[in-house]
């Protein structure tokens, strides 16, 4: 038994498991609330990566 096997395409949310934080901001970003707070904070608006 080894560790499973996971492809570049194959994310967390394919596995069962809690999303990425990072997933987690770039939803947060993408809401009226979350555009507004990151612009006013001055945090980072990340895009989109394009899916398979």
């Amino acid at each position: 038994m080894g560790l499973p096997t996971v492809t570049l395409l194959q994310g967390k949310h394919s596995r069962g498991r809690e999303p990425d934080m990072a997933d987690r901001y770039l939803s947060f970003t993408g809401t009226a609330p979350g555009r507004f707070l990151t612009r006013r904070l001055g945090l980072p608006q990340p895009t989109a990566l394009l899916g398979a």
